[in-house]
């Protein structure tokens, strides 16, 4: 069967694409599931072995994405860069299903990985005004699209009383690279005492491309590549307010701009001649992000930060998009058959400090609840939980390593491919790495 272009509707910012053949040859479970994680886009080692509480204790250089205003504390210049690798998983528990004299099992996997630096950074202060100010300039992958991985599905069929089955399989490869980026212009300083604000101008730059190598028993094989670019911009605004020297609290507000979206796919066939299509003229309306958050220090030693944030999906939308003649939910979402809906997460960190000989320890710990963008079978809010912890050294005052691991997890039902009136569980995990670098120069007060 050749597959169908028409189906292949992107979810722009999941970062990594799942697609039918038809509507019979793919699960519809996984013909459109957004892997949450890569929308997830968490920057710095601190902020991920805290969980990701991060809005009120961003003060190191990611703060330019968590909360500008926690630039405000920066006494030197300095230069930040991370690393990141993913390991992500979906297991689908076995289905079985009995027609007349045939019974019939169905499998499926999913994994993929990703390995990036993903954010690099440099700040400066600077005093004018009567103000103390720091600028920003930073560098980071919004939308990573050099991952790579593999899904599989089997169908085995078995007649009564016999041995032999037959099999059919169906596997997709696919990797990626370069991706959409920000150029970030980030700016703050201490309005009071008690209060700091600041701002990240987003430039979004570059493209990200994917391809699929698909292979099917009965649909034969096939090339698929997509491509994705945003041209445009958008603003993050920060808060910080200190009304205690043992208590923060910051709010993160991102704007919803309207920006250029391009998008092109092209499909090869053995056999067939190519199909080529792209989408120049969309709009793309990025949904808005709240976020609040509180740092509280009981002890000198340690820190108790926690965040909740909303991301107003309802708000987004794509325009102009393919053939489309109407706007469509953001992400691209037309074949789902569920509403969508703004999402809350919450979060949790611990942080501990010690004082070694010649360095600072920090010891670092969290837990956290987050909701993907797509509900069970039962229509309920799905809910990925999962802990995370790390270690920082302030090697010197000049040099900071910070090193964390987080895992996500999730399990709830799907409908069944077989028996699309059956349910059938899914297993999700994600193990995430992370390494930051912290360099600082001149003396303070220079």
């Amino acid at each position: 069967m050749s597959p169908k272009p028409g189906f292949y509707k992107i979810l722009f910012w999941t970062a990594v694409f799942i697609f039918s053949a038809s509507t019979t040859a793919y699960p519809e479970y996984l013909e459109f599931k957004p892997l949450y994680t890569y929308y997830n886009f968490s920057f710095g080692a601190r902020a991920l072995s805290m969980s990701n509480a991060f809005t009120a204790a961003a003060d190191d250089l990611t703060a330019v994405s968590w909360n500008p205003a926690g630039m405000s504390e920066f006494k030197l210049p300095e230069v930040y860069v991370s690393y990141r690798r993913d390991k992500m998983e979906y297991r689908y528990d076995p289905e079985h299903i009995q027609r007349d004299a045939i019974s019939e099992q169905y499998d499926s996997a999913f994994e993929s990985s990703l390995k990036n630096i993903d954010f690099l950074a440099v700040s400066v202060p600077a005093y004018f005004w009567g103000m103390k100010w720091n600028f920003a300039l930073s560098y980071y992958t919004l939308i990573p699209y050099n991952m790579k991985g593999k899904w599989v599905e089997t169908l085995q069929t078995t007649a009564a009383g016999s041995d032999s089955y037959t099999g059919e399989r169906t596997s997709i490869d696919f990797s990626g690279d370069n991706g959409i980026s920000v150029l970030g212009f980030s700016a703050a300083y201490h309005l009071t005492d008690y209060f700091s604000l600041g701002v990240t101008l987003q430039q979004f730059l570059n493209s990200g491309t994917v391809g699929y190598k698909i292979s099917s028993d009965t649909a034969g094989s096939y090339d698929l590549t997509y491509t994705e670019r945003i041209e445009g911009r958008n603003v993050i605004l920060g808060f910080i307010f200190k009304p205690l020297w043992d208590v923060i609290i910051g709010m993160t507000y991102r704007t919803r701009l309207t920006n250029k979206f391009f998008s092109e796919y092209t499909l090869e066939t053995p056999g067939s001649a190519s199909v080529h299509e792209t989408s120049s003229n969309s709009r793309v309306v990025i949904p808005a992000r709240l976020s609040l958050g509180v740092l509280v220090r009981p002890f000198k030693f340690m820190g108790i930060s926690a965040d909740y944030s909303i991301i107003y999906w309802s708000l987004g939308s794509v325009s102009n998009y393919y053939l489309q003649t109407e706007d469509l939910e953001f992400p691209i979402r037309d074949n789902f058959t569920f509403s969508q809906e703004d999402y809350v997460n919450y979060r949790v960190g611990v942080e501990f400090k010690a004082s070694l000989d010649q360095a600072i320890l920090f010891l670092r710990g969290g837990f956290f609840t987050e909701h993907p963008l797509f509900p069970d079978s039962g229509s309920n809010i799905l809910k990925i939980t999962g802990y995370s912890f790390g270690v920082g050294v302030d090697v010197s005052s000049r040099v900071v390593v910070d090193l964390a691991y987080m895992r996500q997890k999730a399990n709830w039902t799907e409908n069944g491919t077989l028996d699309p009136a059956s349910t059938v569980f899914t297993h999700y995990t994600n193990k995430i790495f992370k390494m930051g670098v912290t360099f600082r120069f001149g003396r303070a007060g220079n």
